[in-house]
């Protein structure tokens, strides 16, 4: 069934639910209403860094930055124009710094620090100076 088509019936007032693939997830929205979506947390947070465990929306943004290196390469993409075109337009980040995937391998001392207002203690160890 086409998109003209599923709108007709809602403007009948008939609700079609989507059909769920095989591993039981609706078909993903159309293009233009994920990027509406994008459009709506922008005017929220300022910025189009949606987090990829944003729900719906992360999966659709981490896509399309997917899509557009691709397009970017050479490769086969499905990346429209357009729609890079759209995305430019509202300042969308096509290419962001990865995060730490293990933050957790820090140290606890790295994470330390003593407060301002506390002396180091004098451990009896000397600066290349000479000097405690």
């Amino acid at each position: 069934m086409t998109d003209e088509q599923f709108q007709q019936l809602e403007d009948l007032g008939i609700a079609i639910k989507p059909k769920a693939g095989k591993d039981g997830r609706t078909e993903p929205k159309p293009w233009e209403y994920q990027f509406k979506q994008l459009c709506d947390y922008k005017e929220f947070y300022g910025n189009t860094l949606v987090p990829i465990t944003y729900p719906v929306l992360g999966e659709w943004v981490h896509r399309q930055r997917v899509c557009y290196g691709e397009m970017k390469s050479g490769k086969k993409s499905r990346m429209k124009p357009i729609h890079v075109l759209k995305l430019s337009e509202i300042g969308f980040a096509f290419e962001v710094m990865p995060r730490k995937k293990n933050r957790k391998s820090e140290t606890k001392q790295d994470n330390l620090q003593p407060p301002n207002d506390t002396k180091k203690p004098d451990d009896g160890c000397l600066d290349s100076s000479g000097h405690a």
